[in-house]
């Protein structure tokens, strides 16, 4: 017993140390971007970058800051307004998330993460039938989205129609 004790606790040793190097790598390259930023502020490739790394570090008030910066300039770039959704949903404006996710998709029409996303924050709202819509704007353009089953199936149940939420789970 002890001996496998052992080994399992080296192997999450081992796995630890390697999500350790992961996370340092990502710190450094944040630190690399934002050092390139301080030489030269238009760079805009590094402040996407940027923007998007800090997002998947949960620091929403910060890549809030690069996304602006870049909507400004590139207006008809769908992936920005699409990050300016993630933000605003991280940061709880949802009425804002809604706003940037809608422009993501009158930019980029065929782009359904944009689309679920918006669905998503229509159910934080407990607007559950335009959650649907969104839902199924994503199922027409990809018809085995299980996500999107899901979340359909999700937003019957929360308006307790058990039978439409029965269907889409199954």
């Amino acid at each position: 017993f002890l001996q496998l004790f052992y080994i399992t606790f080296n192997i999450f040793a081992i796995y630890l140390q390697y999500l350790y190097t992961i996370f340092m790598s990502k710190i450094d390259k944040i630190q690399e971007l934002q050092e390139i930023l301080k030489q030269d502020q238009t760079n805009f490739q590094a402040r996407r970058q940027l923007g998007v790394m800090l997002l998947d570090f949960n620091f929403p008030e910060e890549a809030l800051q690069h996304f602006l910066y870049l909507a400004k300039i590139f207006n008809d770039d769908s992936a920005i307004f699409y990050n300016l959704g993630i933000t605003y949903e991280k940061l709880k404006n949802l009425n804002k998330a809604i706003e940037n996710y809608r422009k993501a998709i009158e930019l980029a029409p065929d782009e359904v993460d944009a689309y679920y996303n918006l669905g998503l924050v229509y159910i934080d709202k407990k607007v559950y039938e335009t959650a649907i819509e969104c839902f199924e704007r994503v199922l027409d353009k990809d018809n085995n989205d299980s996500n999107a089953y899901f979340s359909i199936g999700l937003c019957y149940f929360k308006q307790g129609k058990l039978d439409g939420a029965k269907y889409y789970f199954q």
